[in-house]
């Protein structure tokens, strides 16, 4: 994604209170769905594919799922 185009992933994170982060994921209630207790995981680096994920931003989304 392009800097000078806004990111509305961005935008909510600014927003919101995490449940939990790290250097490279943020994990957060969905504000977007009805369903108590649904939580989003996500980059804080743009990439569109898990597969343009770096081994650390791997590992580290790894130790998120364990918590």
């Amino acid at each position: 994604m392009q800097s000078n185009q806004p990111c509305p992933i961005c935008d909510r994170q600014k927003n919101t209170r995490p449940i939990f982060e790290n250097d490279d994921w943020l994990v957060r209630h969905s504000a977007e769905t009805n369903i108590v207790g649904y939580v989003l995981i996500e980059a804080k680096r743009h990439f569109l594919d898990m597969a343009d994920a770096t081994e650390s931003e791997c590992a580290s989304y790894g130790e998120i799922l364990q918590r």
